[in-house]
């Protein structure tokens, strides 16, 4: 995710569209977020697919479309943003590499929602992997400073 602002534009509009914009800092931010979003699209990963893209003096911003049939998520692995699975809304930090970034906030976000054994459950079920708690518990600290 982006620091960039984002409208939904849908007064007259059949389909509604998204508006993102970023000054500052955010903008290098967008910038990544957009080449992410085209790199996913062109593997044929539901995506909002992008009408615009300006960049000016001090801000830029991105006009795109919805993603077919997905409601707006905010993109990330935990029970708030599952609806990512299906086509991917945000793409602003898509591609980090390292499992635990996702799953250790999922994991964190069941146990505070559902209970810690409802969590475990959840890790058992992505699969043979020895769960780290430590580097678990690292990673969730870490999405708190995104």
């Amino acid at each position: 995710m982006s620091e960039a602002r984002v409208w939904r534009l849908d007064i007259d509009l059949v389909k509604p569209r998204y508006i993102k914009i970023a000054q500052g800092q955010a903008r290098g931010q967008l910038r990544r977020e957009i080449k992410r979003t085209r790199w996913l699209a062109v593997r044929h990963v539901r995506v909002p697919t992008i009408l615009r893209i300006h960049e000016d003096t001090g801000f830029m911003a991105l006009l795109s479309g919805a993603v077919p049939g997905v409601v707006a998520t905010r993109a990330d692995f935990s029970p708030a943003g599952l609806a990512a699975a299906i086509g991917f809304v945000d793409c602003g930090h898509c591609g980090k590499a390292d499992r635990y970034l996702d799953l250790a906030i999922a994991a964190q976000e069941i146990a505070e929602t559902f209970g810690g054994n409802e969590a475990q459950i959840f890790v058992k079920a992505y699969g043979e992997m020895t769960w780290d708690n430590k580097k678990a518990r690292f990673f969730s600290d870490l999405y708190e400073l995104f």
